[in-house]
């Protein structure tokens, strides 16, 4: 949301934001299914979808912070779209990994929630930090974040069941 005044404010028009959306869509709607073939479904990938998701969340930044014009933007929606099919779509199968039958729908609940959460909370904090720092400075704050998280992300590992077997 922080994007589209940032956009407008360096002259980009508020139709060009709504443009990217439907690029975006239509990243999905064409990618999505081959995003989907690409990698088959054992913890390692999904542990690295999840991984290579956010690192593209993070690249979507760049474009943003080092543009002026509109083709930086609809690179980092790109971006951005690309990681959102990657990590949205496999963090649930992921956490399923984790849970067994007494804490599966806790644990897919406590993702809605986180998600829910990130969405209503996101923009607020965004809009503190262009008051507090600007744009830009807020864009390589969000950048840097989703970097930080990489490493835990690594250390994850996959639980091993009683025989040592691992599941």
């Amino acid at each position: 949301s922080n994007r589209s005044v940032y956009m407008v404010k360096i002259g980009i028009p508020v139709q060009s934001y709504s443009l990217l959306f439907t690029i975006s869509t239509c990243e999905i709607v064409f990618f999505q299914p081959l995003v989907a073939k690409a990698f088959r479904n054992t913890y390692c990938n999904e542990k690295w979808r999840i991984v290579l998701g956010v690192i593209l969340y993070a690249v979507a930044y760049i474009p943003i912070i080092m543009g002026s014009s509109y083709p930086p933007f609809v690179l980092g929606i790109t971006f951005q779209t690309f990681g959102e099919m990657l990590l949205l779509t496999t963090v649930p199968a992921y956490l399923n990994r984790f849970a067994n039958d007494e804490n599966r729908a806790t644990l897919q609940s406590l993702n809605n929630i986180a998600t829910s959460f990130a969405s209503a909370v996101g923009p607020i904090l965004g809009s503190w930090m262009i008051l507090a720092f600007d744009y830009k400075m807020t864009f390589v704050i969000i950048f840097v974040v989703h970097l930080i998280t990489l490493p835990f992300l690594l250390v994850l590992r996959q639980k091993r069941a009683k025989r040592g077997r691992i599941n």
